[in-house]
């Protein structure tokens, strides 16, 4: 017959141990880098409170539960942080700054900003440019780029070049037939190696399309631009949601290529 003193702590180590096991693998859909070492801690935690339950020491037993606790309100915090931003992709909301960062910033760099020295990417999104899509009032610090760098951390004018420039050059791709598929646009774009750029509807026979006519004519105006142009055009500012809430913001001021307009 087993002991006790063996048995009771086991018991208590293993529910411990499943509990958590079910509550990060229920939420594992949402999990972001750091999740996993946070599991792998919960789990070697568990079995280091079978020990201290063993031999009753009942100081490091408090310690061992109070980090235990402490793990799965952070890795909740953190699955909740990246719960909102996945349903709200999954609901047709996309996060606007999306095509111009990496990826969607993790719930430390949010809160600690100055700590991973990131730019406070979400807070920008909120503060400056869905008010200005939305054509509503914006935050003081979205006016200039100035302080657009001083409160959020980056150069916004730095950043919409760097998007143009990708623009450019899978503009150049298509063009020059290095891109021919819509399959491999959609892959280039999704690896963040390609930038979404004016294209005519699908359906739109080329061969026999005649360039003389106005059909399409902005889009067109806006691919050609992309090719020929080295500044940025009003017309594809006006397709870059970052360009286009900036000029409205009045943070940049954008003129046409080869003029001073």
């Amino acid at each position: 017959m087993l002991d006790k003193q063996l048995v009771l702590p086991l018991i208590a180590s293993a529910s411990v141990l499943t509990f958590g096991s079910i509550f990060f693998i229920s939420s594992w859909q949402y999990s972001e880098q750091w999740h996993e070492i946070l599991f792998s801690a919960f789990i070697v935690l568990s079995l280091i409170l079978f020990v201290t339950l063993r031999f009753k020491y009942k100081q490091l037993v408090m310690l061992v539960l109070m980090c235990l606790i402490s793990i799965l309100l952070y890795a909740n915090l953190k699955f909740d942080w990246r719960k909102e931003y996945v349903l709200a992709s999954n609901s047709g909301v996309h996060f606007a700054m999306g095509e111009y960062i990496d990826r969607y910033p993790l719930f430390e760099e949010h809160i600690l900003p100055s700590l991973f020295n990131s730019p406070r990417w979400v807070d920008f999104n909120d503060d400056c440019l869905t008010p200005a899509l939305k054509h509503i009032p914006a935050n003081r610090s979205c006016k200039s780029i100035q302080l657009i760098e001083r409160k959020y951390g980056f150069n916004v004018q730095t950043l919409i070049n760097r998007q143009y420039k990708k623009m450019k050059d899978t503009a150049s791709s298509l063009e020059k037939g290095k891109i021919k598929r819509k399959e491999q646009l959609l892959s280039c774009i999704k690896e963040k190696k390609c930038a979404k750029i004016p294209l005519l509807p699908a359906g739109v026979d080329i061969e026999k399309f005649d360039e003389k006519s106005d059909d399409y004519l902005t889009i067109r105006t806006q691919f050609w631009s992309l090719i020929n142009e080295r500044k940025i055009s009003p017309e594809n500012c006006e397709f870059m949601t970052l360009c286009r809430a900036m000029r409205d913001l009045e943070a940049i001021a954008i003129k046409k290529p080869n003029t001073n307009i």
